[in-house]
């Protein structure tokens, strides 16, 4: 499965993050991995479902509790996947702003992150499992939202290329759509598909438009 709005904009039925751009205190560098939820963290401050956008703290950056409720953006960073290879640079830089809920006794120290499903899956793959991100505080203001920041996905803000992973491979295998063999050809007929789809589409559009103008 391919992360969410691959080379687009946040889909409509996904959470859209908003903020100030104003950042408190210094940024963290870690890793992100991601659980599932079905009731309330440690935070205690109500119950969560996996396509909320929350995260868990390492202990040691929990503090007792200290930051429950507080927001976090969340940045992918370029490195190198599980499978051995590099983070494919339309996922580096895509950001999403979570809420802290929970504590994680697990995470490896400040900057380890456990991300909600629905946060982890805008920033990766799901079969990855573990993601390099950096993560900083927001200040205490009104009109922060958590969710997907958009604008932030890739490198260049958005846009996939020809070489975009079309799924993640877990021996490292095939991993861009634009490999060759039998997975390159597959996808260029995939690509070739779209285009033809869209084509008709634009081209029935503007043949209806045309006729229905003639009519009145």
């Amino acid at each position: 499965m391919i992360p969410w709005g691959w080379g687009t904009c946040a889909p409509k039925d996904i959470a859209k993050g908003s903020w100030s751009g104003k950042k408190e205190g210094k940024q963290f560098t870690g890793k992100g991995t991601f659980w599932g939820q079905s009731a309330g963290g440690n935070c205690q401050i109500g119950a969560f479902k996996d396509t909320d956008f929350t995260c868990a703290l390492d202990g040691s950056q929990y503090e007792n509790g200290a930051h429950c409720g507080k927001f976090l953006v969340i940045q992918r960073l370029a490195g190198t996947m599980t499978n051995g290879t590099a983070t494919p640079k339309e996922l580096v830089g895509r950001q999403v702003i979570v809420k802290v809920v929970d504590q994680c006794p697990s995470c490896g120290g400040p900057g380890f992150t456990d991300l909600s499903a629905a946060a982890f899956s805008w920033l990766g793959f799901k079969e990855e499992g573990k993601i390099d991100i950096a993560s900083w505080y927001l200040p205490d203001e009104e009109g922060i939202k958590e969710g997907v920041v958009e604008n932030a996905d890739g490198a260049s803000g958005g846009g996939a290329s020809s070489s975009s992973p079309s799924s993640f491979s877990p021996s490292g295998d095939a991993a861009t759509g634009g490999a060759s063999g039998a997975n390159g050809s597959s996808t260029d007929k995939s690509r070739i598909r779209r285009w033809c789809w869209r084509w008709c589409r634009w081209r029935s559009w503007i043949w209806n438009g045309k006729f229905r103008q003639q009519a009145i």
